[in-house]
């Protein structure tokens, strides 16, 4: 049985150029995470101008009550 989260935090961004000076280091902690990427590599190298990227990330979770 599956039901709905009780948290959903959506982002998306787009950019005409993109250039990384270092690798990015991201951690996500959450109950599901959906990412989606387009002309954007994984991973990315430093750098390297993107052209024309997007991304998009769907994080969701439940709540769980405090015991104590």
């Amino acid at each position: 049985m599956t039901s709905e989260p009780d948290v959903e935090v959506s982002a998306s961004v787009a950019a005409r150029r993109l250039r990384f000076r270092r690798a990015p280091s991201v951690t996500i902690h959450a109950g599901e995470t959906v990412s989606r990427r387009s002309r954007l590599p994984r991973p990315v190298r430093p750098g390297v101008t993107y052209r024309w990227v997007a991304a998009a990330t769907r994080l969701t979770s439940r709540l769980r009550a405090r015991s104590g």
